[in-house]
């Protein structure tokens, strides 16, 4: 089941780009630094803990979805990012949080080979704590959001990205993406 629903969203997204070249999907694939709930548990945005840090994040992961609309400046979407914070205070602890966001972009300068655009997204975000140790987790959903005035695409098809924002994707996000 799960490959015929596949296969038939890749039939819509092609006879529609068929139809017209105006419209366009763009899937990104990111990575970020200091999101929301790394922020939230630190207190800071930087750590100046002497010795080993009280709190540890891998960063921010990002896959992004989004179409582009007959206007070609608004683009809307779904947006999925991944993140872990390590606690290593007085007791070691982890949180995943994914979250799962519809997102809106508006492209403010639109080039051949460059965008400059902003961002917002709003959804849930799933958390589950786990203290080292112990089998059991306890799970909250959050209200995950992005905000992002500053983003620059450069390149045509294939292409790199960077923002600066504030949310769970992170303060800053570096990544490549696809148009088609």
């Amino acid at each position: 089941m799960k490959i015929i629903l596949t296969l038939l969203g890749i039939n819509f997204i092609y006879s529609v780009n068929a139809q017209t070249k105006e419209r366009k999907f763009e899937v990104k694939f990111g990575v970020g630094t200091d999101s929301h709930p790394y922020v939230q548990q630190t207190g800071s945005l930087i750590n100046f803990s002497w010795g080993e840090p009280e709190f540890e994040s891998n960063g921010t992961y990002q896959i992004e979805i989004m179409y582009k609309t007959k206007s070609k400046r608004i683009a809307v979407g779904i947006l999925f990012v991944f993140d872990d914070v390590k606690q290593n205070y007085f007791i070691v602890s982890t949180t995943r949080i994914t979250s799962f966001m519809p997102a809106i972009n508006y492209i403010y300068l639109l080039r051949r080979k460059s965008q400059l655009y902003s961002e917002v997204a709003l959804g849930p975000a799933f958390s589950k704590y786990t203290l080292t140790g112990e089998q059991k987790s306890v799970h909250t959903t959050d209200l995950g959001f992005q905000f992002t005035p500053f983003g620059y695409r450069f390149g045509k098809k294939i292409a790199g990205f960077v923002e600066v924002g504030y949310g769970y994707k992170g303060l800053l996000q570096l990544g490549i993406s696809g148009q088609f």
